[in-house]
């Protein structure tokens, strides 16, 4: 926005800067509402004329996240205007001060060098967007700063994830009207907020995950810039200040750059061996492990695990949230069976709409395999936020969904602990075993569910909150409600989308299969080439169970069976006793008793070397008894 000032309107700006400078008022619309809102503040701070020098060198450390994540889209703005402006110009970023903190372009601009800000005395557009949040244009004697009169000034704010002014990303040229370079500047910013605020969001969630980590751990963009660490990297540091905005390696002993650092790390057969500057100067050596906790687009969260001399081994504490983007995805769902393919239709639908979704299947049976394929096919770039309802108390659980300010409670942690639900801002929250919680709790979360919005324990404030929301149970929750465990209104608020993966038993024509996929994997863990067979007897076995546990039991069997198997085939002899016994019992009918009564005979004779004596002991049958089988199925001997 900007008035169209001819040269008589000229004159008016120049005499309304001579009355303001001297009287502190300027006659009536002469200015645009938002330039004198600002030549009043200048007034109030006393400040007019040439801008004071800042110490940019600590502005640029503490802004290196801003300056580092706006450096791409700066250059590509230059590349444009190189090309299609044939005035000087200059890109420049400031901070959330007005203070200039990188530049691009021609170093011509009388302010370009000096510290720009009305606090540092100079008026121009990026200093008005980053104060009124909004893209500005300033003409010629709009300024403030007289000298500046033969300029055209751009700019538009860039916000952090708390929606406070980041800085601003403007351009100055000669005055013209350019019609093109509004829209560049308005897009430019969005793209240098919308990878500053990933990394923001990333890093609020991992100053939680830090707490959990009981070694020394730092966090870092992929650049290598500190976004945060816990209290014994501090102590490891000691007597040198670790600041966030500052890169590791200054850190590290040797001029090393990031580069090779994450080479370094990524030798998983032998940790990174390096050293660091620690207590009394000394250069302790130390190992580092890292890994990518998040990722958006080019963009990186990085974690870096540092072992010191004699420091315990990495404990993670199981109620760290889960935050890494490594999710399933739909072509984990293995299975072709009519009621596997109907899991997965329902499944891709969900995905495609922001409903809240319900799945209900016995233990063991998959749910949050299916919740995280959900998460990745339609928030892949949001954090996936697990917590089981069932396994807190009613008190734990309120601070664990919703997060507690300092003073909450006794031994609550000092500046307060973020929820799940905060933590899954963006992304999605798996609320398992919703069954389970209490009905105490289950009004709350109604509340949440309904306004969206999260107050901590101990607090006020409201937080808005872009979640969404998985559930899971293996109860049936219908059930529930009409037995007054569970509220209607709740269930009837998660239940938009209902998915029910059926028992293993429902679809067994899929054991096979799956039987492969679990023997495949397991071998690919153990970093073999190995390829495991199961015999028809086994599998026969496999299919006639009954599988209460589903495949989280079919995954116990088969690593069981891979530990007593000889060779590279499991067999019927390799099954467990009560799977064996199970069959046995409960086959339905005379044919199916008989053929699993002969397959165990078969086995323990063969099991026994023909030693028939033996294998009577082992069925628990008389010898005698034995015979009178073996002619009955025609067992040979």
């Amino acid at each position: 926005m900007h008035y169209g000032y001819c040269e008589t309107e000229n004159n008016e700006l120049v005499n309304a800067w001579t009355m303001f400078k001297e009287i502190g008022a300027v006659p009536k619309d002469i200015l645009h509402p938002d330039n004198y809102i600002s030549w009043v503040r200048c007034s109030h701070k006393g400040i007019y004329g040439m801008p004071l020098p800042a110490n940019k060198r600590a502005k640029k450390q503490n802004n290196r996240s801003l300056i580092d994540n706006a450096q791409q889209v700066m250059n590509v703005i230059d590349t444009i205007l190189t090309e299609h402006m044939k005035s000087e110009y200059s890109v420049i970023l400031m901070d959330a001060e007005g203070v200039i903190i990188k530049t691009k372009g021609n170093d011509v601009i009388p302010w370009v060098n000096h510290g720009s800000s009305e606090t540092y005395a100079c008026l121009n557009a990026m200093d008005i967007a980053t104060n009124e949040n909004k893209v500005l244009e300033i003409y010629g004697y709009e300024h403030l700063y007289p000298e500046s009169a033969e300029w055209h000034t751009l700019g538009a704010p860039i916000f952090n994830y708390d929606k406070s002014v980041a800085g601003g990303l403007g351009i100055i040229c000669q005055t013209s009207k350019v019609s093109s370079i509004v829209p560049i500047v308005r897009i430019g910013s969005q793209l240098i907020q919308s990878v500053l605020v990933f990394e923001q969001i990333a890093a609020h969630q991992m100053g939680v995950l830090l707490e959990e980590i009981s070694d020394a751990a730092i966090a870092t963009n992929e650049l290598g810039v500190i976004l945060d660490f816990n209290q014994k990297f501090m102590d490891l540091c000691i007597p040198f200040k670790i600041s966030r905005g500052h890169y590791l390696t200054e850190y590290i002993e040797g001029n090393i750059n990031y580069h090779t650092l994450l080479n370094t790390c990524d030798k998983s057969d032998v940790p990174s061996k390096l050293y660091i500057k620690g207590k009394d100067k000394i250069h302790h050596m130390i190992s580092m492990k890292k890994c990518v906790i998040s990722s958006f687009g080019d963009h990186s969260l990085l974690l870096f695990i540092v072992k010191a001399p004699h420091s315990n081994d990495l404990k993670i504490l199981s109620s760290a949230p889960l935050i890494d983007n490594k999710c399933y995805h739909f072509e984990d769902l293995y299975g072709d069976s009519g009621p596997i393919n109907k899991v997965k239709t329902i499944a891709r639908k969900a995905a495609e709409s922001c409903a809240n979704v319900l799945i209900e299947g016995e233990t063991g049976t998959g749910k949050e395999l299916i919740a995280q394929s959900i998460h990745s096919a339609s928030r892949p770039t949001g954090p996936f936020i697990a917590i089981n309802c069932g396994s807190l108390t009613k008190e734990l659980l309120q601070s664990e969904l919703f997060g507690y300010e300092e003073g909450a409670f006794t031994g609550a942690i000092k500046g307060g602990k973020p929820g799940k639900f905060e933590l899954a801002d963006g992304g999605s929250i798996f609320l398992d075993e919703i069954g389970e919680m209490p009905l105490e709790m289950q009004v709350s979360l109604l509340r949440c569910l309904q306004e969206k919005t999260v107050t901590r324990v101990g607090g006020t404030l409201t937080r808005k909150v872009n979640v969404r929301i998985i559930a899971a149970t293996n109860r049936v929750l219908d059930d529930e409600v009409k037995n007054g465990n569970f509220r209607e209104d709740l269930y009837y608020r998660l239940n938009v989308i209902e998915i029910r993966l059926p028992s293993l038993r429902e679809h067994i024509q899929d054991l096979p299969s799956l039987s492969r996929h679990i023997l495949d994997k397991f071998c690919q863990e153990r970093n073999t080439n190995e390829h495991i067979e199961i015999s028809a007897e086994a599998m026969e076995c496999l299919s006639r169970y009954d599988w209460p546990g589903n495949v989280r039991e079919l995954q116990n069997v088969m690593e069981r069976a891979i530990i007593y198997m000889e060779g590279n085939v499991i067999t019927y002899d390799c099954l467990p006793p009560r799977i064996k016994e199970s069959v046995l019992k409960d086959a339905s009918d005379k044919g199916s008793l008989l053929k699993c009564e002969k397959i165990a005979i078969t086995q323990a004779i063969r099991k026994h070397h023909g030693n028939l004596s033996k294998t009577a002991e082992e069925l628990g049958i008389a010898r005698s008894t034995l015979y009178q089988k073996m002619d009955k199925l025609c067992i040979s001997h």
